[in-house]
């Protein structure tokens, strides 16, 4: 009726009255159907409008439903129920995952349309807190063969296909790293002194990863990543790719392989953290972890560690063992390169039989620090810290290598003192 009220507005029709009889009434009902005819042609000429079409709702691949069980892409996980206090209680590998998407942004989903979910709304929380409630392992692996195990199922450090075929068969998931360069995680997250096992990440076209892509003014602590694998562009670590103004304790690394694959200058890598910006690091360590990065700064516990002209930064209490760093630009065995230009300062620390190799032209590489930098505003100083039984290799005769400090380049403001480096073999190869 509304396309023949409206044609009958439009056209000043008047209809006639009819009355109660059969012949009037047939009249009636045939001037309606040729009115409803004309309403149709008129209408697919344009010449009244029709009342608009509801827009079809946004589909998505994947998301959360209400319970917030993973569906489509997002199968497998799910997102962790928060306590009292808000801090979300993490049990399981699936809501490990599920987190993950909470400070990254998930999509809340209804009804299903074939493979596709109409997206109710968008959710993200940068500073979600978070606590583990148990061990978790992705992949398991006994510790006594977890180095050897974990190179053999991922193809060792140059990963292949076979290998991907092989944890994807024990059920294990491609990790996404928690927070990243434009959303990075502020929250606490404390791992209870439980561990997580078995992660794995492989993709040279994505920056900042580890189990924290990026971290800005957070708290990570309690923590171990162990037997997990991580290979990017740039800015990797088995904790931590980068980390600004965040503080980091009790954590560590062990059994972890991490690479970075860049080819352009000043990238990072490190058995913990790729790269640090003015953070406060206190009682954390890294064994038996494989590093390595084409360029720049490649450290056994950080790659590169710094501290800005207004900033503060601390390596307190932490060492790194058994690790095997290699790299072509500042490679040590605790950090590779450690910049100030603000107060920063490395204390309490060692490295022990780490094996440290420079592969450039003019790399710096140290048993526990490959350049310590101090800039004319900077105030840094390495204090009460040590080398023991490292190997330290230059592959050029132009590198600078040393069982401590590979290259030490410091204003007055700069300062090492009671360090030492001991049983340490330094050599030049080129």
């Amino acid at each position: 009726m509304y396309y023949i009220n409206n044609l009958k507005n439009n056209l000043n029709i008047k209809l006639p009255k009819f009355g109660t009889g059969g012949g009037t009434s047939r009249y009636k009902y045939i001037i309606i159907f040729i009115i409803f005819i004309l309403s149709i042609s008129i209408r697919s000429f344009g010449l009244v409008e029709a009342p608009p079409e509801p827009p079809e709702p946004p589909y998505v691949d994947g998301g959360y439903d209400a319970e917030g069980e993973g569906v489509g892409t997002k199968a497998g996980r799910k997102l962790p129920e928060p306590d009292n206090n808000g801090v979300y209680q993490i049990n399981n590998k699936a809501e490990l995952y599920g987190f993950a998407d909470i400070v990254n942004g998930y999509d809340v989903v209804g009804e299903q349309k074939e493979t596709e979910w109409i997206l109710k709304e968008r959710k993200q929380n940068t500073s979600a807190n978070a606590k583990l409630i148990k061990d978790i392992e992705v992949i398991s692996l006994a510790d006594e063969d977890a180095c050897s195990g974990l190179k053999d199922l991922l193809g060792g450090i140059e990963y292949d296909k076979l290998g991907e075929k092989q944890y994807t068969a024990l059920g294990a998931l491609s990790w996404t790293p928690i927070g990243n360069n434009s959303t990075p995680y502020k929250g606490e997250f404390d791992g209870a002194g439980h561990t997580i096992s078995g992660l794995y990440f492989n993709n040279e076209k994505v920056s900042n990863v580890g189990l924290f892509g990026a971290v800005e003014n957070g708290t990570i602590k309690n923590v171990g990543v162990k037997n997990s694998y991580f290979k990017a562009y740039e800015d990797v670590g088995g904790l931590i790719g980068r980390c600004k103004e965040g503080n980091i304790t009790n954590c560590y690394s062990e059994y972890c392989t991490v690479i970075e694959t860049s080819d352009d200058i000043g990238k990072c890598a490190g058995g913990l953290i790729g790269i640090c910006v003015d953070g406060n690091i206190k009682s954390c360590h890294s064994s038996y972890c494989t590093v390595k990065s084409k360029h720049r700064a490649i450290g056994g516990l950080i790659g590169w560690f710094s501290v800005s002209e207004t900033g503060i930064g601390r390596v307190e209490s932490c060492y790194s063992s058994e690790c095997t760093v290699t790299g072509s630009g500042f490679v040590g065995g605790l950090i590779g390169n450690f910049y100030v230009d603000g107060t920063g300062t490395v204390s309490g620390s060692y490295s022990s039989e780490c094996t440290v190799t420079g592969t450039s032209y003019n790399a710096s590489v140290g048993g526990l620090i490959g350049r310590f930098y101090v800039y004319e505003t900077g105030k840094g100083r390495v204090s009460g810290s040590y080398s023991s039984e490292c190997t330290v290799t230059g592959t050029s005769d132009n590198a600078s290598v040393g069982g401590l400090i590979g290259d030490f380049s410091v204003s007055e403001t700069g300062s090492v003192t009671s360090c030492y480096s001991s049983n340490c073999t330094v050599k030049l190869t080129g």
